[in-house]
């Protein structure tokens, strides 16, 4: 028979639990100082990496910037792809009542997006409501309604898509996995690592 203390359980996951004692005694008295034959490891951080960015781009320019990896025909694919996943979800619900108007996208108004993503990231708020009602004396002190509306927004942040839209993946990550690879990419162009002697990429 178990003892009082042992508890039965049916759960095949659950785990008795173990109380350990403390261990008496003193610990041992270690060196101080290493070896004589002991030699550290030599790490150079001289090098921190530096920007390769084309002839005549001004690096304080972060639209600029942007537009080195977001480029018009980057945002033009994206928009069309957007566009053939919203028609694809829009198809079968075409019987909703509720369903909002849809019109296609464009590059510009991704650039717009985009500009709201990134500014909700610099600006944290607990729900996407807060950056357009400002519903605190904290909240973000720029009016995006003035660019775009709070549904138009939410209905691109729920189409948007970087690839062809009839075809399976086998993880969620190939829907992204070209874009994924060409933003990759464009960073080793633009970008030489510091203290990467060796590295492969």
């Amino acid at each position: 028979m178990p003892s009082n203390s042992f508890k039965l359980n049916n759960d095949p996951d659950w785990v008795k639990y173990t109380q350990y004692e403390k261990k008496s005694g003193n610990f041992p008295d270690l060196p101080r100082t290493p070896p004589s034959e002991w030699k550290p490891l030599s790490i150079s951080n001289d090098d921190t990496g530096r920007a390769r960015l084309p002839e005549g781009v001004d690096a304080s320019d972060p639209i600029t910037l942007f537009d080195l990896f977001f480029s018009v025909n980057i945002l033009d694919r994206i928009a069309h792809h957007t566009n053939q996943h919203a028609e694809k979800l829009r198809a079968t619900a075409i019987d909703d009542p509720y369903a909002r108007g849809w019109k296609p996208t464009s590059p510009t108004e991704l650039c717009t997006y985009f500009a709201i993503v990134i500014y909700m990231g610099l600006h944290k708020e607990p729900s996407a409501e807060e950056y357009w009602s400002r519903l605190h004396a904290s909240a973000p002190t720029h009016y995006i309604n003035k660019y775009m509306s709070r549904q138009r927004w939410e209905q691109i942040d729920r189409y948007i898509y970087c690839t062809e839209v009839e075809q399976s993946f086998k993880s969620p990550f190939g829907r992204v996995w070209d874009l994924s690879e060409h933003i990759r990419k464009r960073s080793l162009e633009l970008w030489h690592p510091g203290g990467s002697q060796g590295a492969i990429y």
